[in-house]
């Protein structure tokens, strides 16, 4: 028999300006820069990929084209729903260089 608890709500965050806080959101973000890396797309240095870079809780997605900066965008944005990751869409800035 199976049974099924009552819904609950869990409260989830990284405590600001807590003396673990940096190092556990980058184990928490590390798994979505490993798989931004895994589609080989965005901008080169040399023969080094660079699609994507992350300091605190800012993320700078880099890409060749609009097209590979979009499938980085959604990518984020699935991990972020999956992860019940909260984006800033007010705080996002498209720059083409």
């Amino acid at each position: 028999m199976s049974h099924i608890s009552e819904p609950f709500s869990i409260s989830q965050r990284v405590r600001q300006g807590g003396i673990l806080s940096t190092d556990l959101y980058k184990l928490y973000v590390n798994p979505l820069l490993d798989m931004l890396a895994e589609t080989g797309r965005g901008g080169r240095i040399g023969t080094v990929l660079v699609n994507s870079s992350a300091c605190a809780d800012d993320l700078c997605l880099m890409g060749r084209d609009h097209g590979d900066v979009q499938l980085l965008i959604d990518m984020s944005h699935t991990f972020a729903n999956v992860e019940r990751y909260l984006l800033q869409p007010t705080k996002t800035v498209a720059h083409n260089i």
